[in-house]
């Protein structure tokens, strides 16, 4: 029943709390700052799957076995996938993946059981193979009629309005470059 649902998820929800303030006890005892493996295992595993390089993964991983449990869940390492390589090509199963990841599993086997797939080793193949999709959370653009450059959230007074101004994203790269 949907009372007895409630009632294991608040069950589950104090012992979080009670988890936290147990490891809250160890560190005011170490006098020091909050550490992250003293955060709950559920934490760690919302902030190490916000990571979008999978050798960051890995290193967080060599930190202590807790962490290294966390970093080889396969469900990490394929919604890590679908970000790099996915787009919206379904397979057979229902599953959203992109044509490089359906690609690279049916290069490797014919009978592909979804269940069973070794998520981390395609990730890293198919970075070998494709690179990783840059991802920047805010970029910088450049006006095509005058050529400034400015943030892509801020307006632009261009110049030459009475032309047709368009700009272009800008990578840290390419403006590092730019200023070379």
């Amino acid at each position: 029943p949907l009372w007895r649902q409630h009632i294991e998820k608040l069950t589950h929800m104090k012992e979080t709390i009670k988890q936290v303030r147990i490891n809250k006890l160890k560190i005011d005892e170490d006098n020091s700052k909050t550490k992250f493996d003293y955060l709950p295992i559920e934490m760690q595993c919302e902030i190490i799957q916000r990571l979008d390089n999978g050798t960051d993964i890995i290193n967080i991983g060599m930190i202590n076995t807790n962490l290294y449990r966390v970093t080889q869940e396969l469900l990490l390492w394929r919604q890590l996938c679908l970000y790099h390589f996915g787009d919206e090509t379904k397979n057979s199963n229902n599953l959203v993946l992109g044509e490089k990841i359906l690609g690279f599993i049916r290069r490797q086997q014919k009978d592909v059981d979804m269940d069973n797939i070794d998520w981390k080793k395609i990730y890293f193949r198919l970075r070998r193979q494709h690179g990783l999709r840059d991802a920047y959370a805010e970029m910088i653009q450049q006006c095509q009629s005058c050529k400034t450059l400015f943030w892509q959230d801020s307006d632009h007074p261009c110049p030459y309005e009475k032309i047709s101004s368009s700009s272009k994203p800008i990578t840290p790269r390419k403006l590092v470059i730019m200023m070379i």
